[in-house]
């Protein structure tokens, strides 16, 4: 199945299925000029006209928040929009996403503060655009490589472009969104995207292996608390997670960079893969028993045997 979008020809990866949005179904798109591989999201069509129109707002909104941070780092990339298809294109993320890596590996030291570095310089640059993602959690972080190194932030739907830095109404996920999120009050956009972030930052540490009492991690650990202070007024804010990354000791990790290979030798983490033992290393290091052995070891005297026994005694007795 092919599809022409400002004038390229792209094919259509029916075998490649992503799950939908709320607002928006995601295809993968394969570029016939140079074969590179995007997004393609389509607005959604509702039967009720209503919702059908928002998608369509939503969809065109991201597009054109997108265009407004595009310079920012770690952002994904809007290539394209069609107002009258109500379809993006957008760069494609070969590696994806935050939340399935960690739920299926554990990373290290390094790992957790190349990440947490990466997403404060994302969620940095559009914050100073007065724009708010509102949305931030580890599905909607994705990895624009196969060997798990660069990081984006996508899905800018729900975002809000306010030089005021204030929200009214309810946004984002359950268990990632501000205790002030949905009150009838209006709220500090920034503080909500930060708690958000905290959160996000805390099921990092939670799947990260280190040794206890690793001052690096200790002091991750108190970052983390305090981004997710419930209280706005007492959060911590961007300036924390920066004096984090200014420490001697993160820098000196993250400048090391024969630690971004896949077996991990930091000071503060030793994770070397051990090698799979061969069958006949398994056999030398635990030999079974043969029959004969355990019959040797186990060998009932007969009656004979205690006869003759008996016997010599009697003979050294009359002796």
């Amino acid at each position: 199945m092919s599809k022409i979008i400002d004038g390229k020809k792209y094919t259509v990866d029916l075998y490649r299925t992503f799950p939908p949005s709320s607002f928006g179904i995601i295809q993968l798109l394969t570029s016939k000029e140079d074969g590179k591989k995007y997004i393609l999201k389509t607005a959604n069509k509702f039967k009720d006209e209503k919702t059908t129109t928002f998608a369509n707002q939503m969809l065109e909104r991201e597009f054109n928040i997108l265009n407004k941070i595009k310079d920012c780092k770690h952002i994904i990339k809007s290539e394209n929009y069609e107002k009258e298809s109500n379809e993006m294109l957008m760069q494609y993320a070969s590696g994806g996403d935050l939340h399935y890596f960690i739920t299926n590996n554990k990373i290290s030291l390094f790992q957790l503060i190349s990440y947490s570095k990466q997403l404060f310089e994302a969620v940095n640059c559009f914050h100073s655009l007065n724009v708010y993602n509102l949305d931030i959690k580890p599905e909607n972080v994705v990895f624009l490589d196969q060997e798990h190194k660069k990081l984006a932030v996508i899905d800018f739907g729900l975002s809000q472009n306010n030089p005021m830095n204030s929200c009214y109404g309810t946004y984002g996920t359950q268990g990632f969104i501000a205790p002030e999120v949905g009150k009838h009050d209006p709220y500090m956009c920034s503080k909500a995207d930060i708690f958000s972030l905290g959160i996000l930052f805390k099921e990092l540490l939670e799947n990260t292996l280190y040794e206890k009492g690793n001052y690096i991690a200790d002091k991750f650990q108190v970052l983390v608390s305090k981004l997710t202070v419930k209280d706005p007024n007492k959060r911590g804010d961007l300036s924390l997670i920066k004096d984090f990354l200014d420490m001697d000791e993160v820098k000196e990790l993250l400048s090391d960079t024969e630690e971004y290979e896949f077996v991990f030798k930091s000071k503060s983490l030793k994770r070397v893969k051990t090698p799979k033992k061969s069958k006949n290393q398994k056999r030398v290091k635990t030999p079974k028993k043969s029959k004969s052995l355990k019959r040797v070891k186990t060998l009932k005297k007969s009656k004979s045997q205690k006869k003759v026994k008996s016997l010599n005694k009697t003979k050294l007795k009359k002796l």
